[in-house]
């Protein structure tokens, strides 16, 4: 299990057992640092670090081996390199950076091989890759944010939402039978799904009369049955809905005082962790016995896991 613990005034990438046990930095690494989407092969955690050097502020991406091996990095450094997806074998990582454009999408083997995926006016954004290889991301090259899937290499987009409001933040479920995303239509944020075509798109679950809450953030479990949703109904009143994929039915409320966000699903899908209120926690999958993870004064959240399939 990884983290971001604020230690010493900046942002480090702890580590530590599913449990909460053996507590350690990651790896020395310069300027903040945030772990990224778990790497398919397990051999390594795939790190974005953020400093300032001469040309102002700067991103880029680390490889830092998990047997302890020496840290490095990996690909460009720009002041945007956000939101990397993993391909499913764990060949290469898809990311957004702003290196020819305002904000594209690129491919980076792990050879270091760099091909820009998109081109398109106003940016692409937030991609998310499918079990068969498929590329689901959002842009704004309509004016408005939309959802857009592509091939592998970026060619033959298509555009799968035609709302006039934005459509951000696309998911694939783990068999990649279905597409979420958050939809802003009607002024209220929502998570959505569909088919991977466009078709059947529908509310994850059913909004209750005058309910004005926002949907922030969602994760599919691993076996995609359910997702949990971050929900805010309040200036400081955010927590977590474990909902039914197929019906849309709340199965748990997980929150307590304070924020309670950032949900992630252990590879076998046995635990849901997530940040609580400035720390760590965890229930099981059906949102029970919640378990405290860390307790430092300091802030310890966005929890990821260091390999995405089971051992």
């Amino acid at each position: 299990m990884l983290w971001v613990a604020e230690r010493g005034g900046h942002a480090e990438v702890w580590a530590a057992s599913p449990e909460g046990g053996g507590a350690h930095r990651l790896a020395d690494l310069p300027g903040d640092s945030f772990p990224a989407a778990p790497d398919p092969r397990g051999t390594h955690a795939l790190v974005v670090v953020a400093e300032e050097d001469a040309r102002g502020h700067r991103e880029g991406m680390w490889l830092v081996p998990l047997d302890g091996g020496q840290p490095a990095p990996f690909g460009p450094r720009s002041a945007r390199i956000r939101n990397p997806a993993w391909t499913r074998d764990g060949d290469a990582v898809i990311f957004e950076a702003d290196l020819d454009a305002y904000r594209d999408l690129y491919a980076l083997s792990r050879t270091g091989d760099l091909r820009r995926l998109t081109a398109a006016p106003h940016g692409s954004f937030e991609p998310t890759v499918s079990r068969d290889g498929r590329l689901a991301f959002g842009t704004s090259r309509d004016e408005n944010a939309e959802i857009y899937t592509s091939n592998p290499d970026g060619s033959a987009p298509v555009r799968l939402t035609t709302d006039p409001a934005d459509d951000v933040h696309p998911e694939w479920r783990p068999d990649g039978e279905r597409l979420g995303w958050i939809s802003h239509r009607g002024g209220i944020a929502r998570v959505w799904t569909m088919a991977p075509d466009g078709t059947d798109p529908r509310p994850l679950r059913p909004r209750k009369e005058r309910e004005q809450s926002l949907d922030l953030d969602f994760a599919w479990s691993p076996d995609g049955s359910r997702v949990a949703v971050v929900v805010q109904s309040g200036p400081r009143e955010v927590d977590i809905l474990l909902v039914d994929a197929e019906t849309g039915l709340e199965r748990a409320h997980i929150g307590g005082a304070g924020v309670d966000e950032h949900p992630a699903w252990s590879p076998d899908g046995r635990w849901l962790v997530y940040t609580a209120a400035g720390d760590l926690a965890r229930v099981d999958r059906s949102g029970a016995g919640r378990v405290q993870l860390t307790t430092d004064p300091s802030p310890d959240w966005l929890p990821r896991w260091a390999h995405s399939t089971v051992r």
